[in-house]
């Protein structure tokens, strides 16, 4: 499984998805409307057809209703799966960085500055930069997992 993200495209999606939200919430005031003059032409209520129209309309509000509530459910994962996305974006970055400055994240944990660098999938963030910047060279499965990743990126 390959999974691609882009933000701008979640972006995208958010604002046609708040254009539908705003959709549905137009259909839901016509049908209110539509309700409340079916409600006046039917004030006694004997009129059957009126009857059965304003039970139509309700089922079409209450379903305009739910539908409206799951695209909110919707955008609200979109999201959150953005953010879930940029943060191990970040958090991705973070790593690296530790990676090509250890002596700046290990002084800031309040340890010894230190230069040795220490390979593991944890601070290798699939950035093909970092071998090119002269350090120790990667070790071989981690190399080989990184040109694997590489496919990966966009």
């Amino acid at each position: 499984m390959r999974i691609r993200w882009s933000g701008e495209a979640a972006d995208a999606m958010s604002r046609k998805l708040r254009g539908a939200g705003d959709g549905l919430e137009h259909c839901a005031q016509q049908t209110a409307a539509a309700l409340g003059g079916l409600e006046q032409l039917n004030d006694e209520g004997g009129n059957k057809a009126l009857l059965t129209a304003i039970r139509r309309l309700e089922a079409c509000r209450d379903s305009l209703k739910g539908l409206a509530d799951s695209l909110t459910e919707y955008r609200a994962a979109l999201h959150k799966a953005d953010d879930l996305f940029t943060g191990a974006e970040d958090s991705a970055c973070r790593a690296a960085m530790e990676c090509v400055q250890p002596q700046l994240f290990s002084k800031r944990a309040g340890g010894e500055s230190t230069r040795q660098l220490h390979w593991s999938p944890q601070t290798y963030a699939v950035m093909p930069a970092l071998r090119t910047i002269g350090l120790a060279p990667l070790p071989g499965w981690l190399e080989t997992m990184a040109e694997e990743a590489e496919s990966f990126i966009v």
